[in-house]
């Protein structure tokens, strides 16, 4: 460890409870992070996540959900924390920095997506989508599946090729 104040003094006497020293392992830091009120309900302790931070931005560590606390933060919008212990502590990180946290929640490989911008799909799994067909556009109703940050999975409705009207 690293030693962060020292309280003592050559030659003093004190009592038993007296903090003398303060002691720190630089390589146990952790990431308290939050989580929207619509993700609380999909975390879970123990759930893998990938954390980058500011100051090591070509950095990607690996870490786990160690704990969520069920008590709203402070504040106009509703966020819980969630603790997050690191497998590795690179170089150049220190207690207070900032990061940014991905967890995966659910993964589908090789679907069909769109942007998200693209698909409004405020509370249902389906919502309709403007295609141009080569001579008109049309609506068509389309299913939803997983909903990323980025893109949603289309699950049935449109086939690869179709070219969807985002203006």
């Amino acid at each position: 460890g690293i030693v962060f104040d020292v309280s003592a003094q050559s030659g003093q006497t004190y009592q038993a409870e007296t903090t003398l020293f303060t002691i720190a392992d630089p390589q146990a830091l952790e990431v308290v992070g939050n989580v929207t009120e619509e993700d609380y309900p999909l975390i879970s302790v123990g759930q893998s996540a990938e954390v980058y931070f500011d100051a090591r931005p070509e950095v990607t560590v690996q870490g786990n959900i160690e704990r969520i606390i069920p008590i709203r933060i402070e504040g106009d919008r509703p966020l819980y924390n969630i603790y997050l212990s690191l497998d590795e502590v690179p170089d150049g990180l220190a207690d207070g920095m900032t990061s940014d946290t991905a967890i995966t929640i659910a993964k589908s490989e090789g679907v069909l997506c769109l942007p998200r911008a693209t698909v409004r799909a405020p509370s249902g799994d389906t919502t309709t989508v403007r295609v141009w067909n080569g001579v008109e556009e049309v609506a068509k109703e389309i299913t939803v599946g997983l909903r990323g940050d980025t893109y949603v999975e289309i699950v049935s409705g449109l086939s690869q090729g179709e070219q969807v009207v985002t203006r």
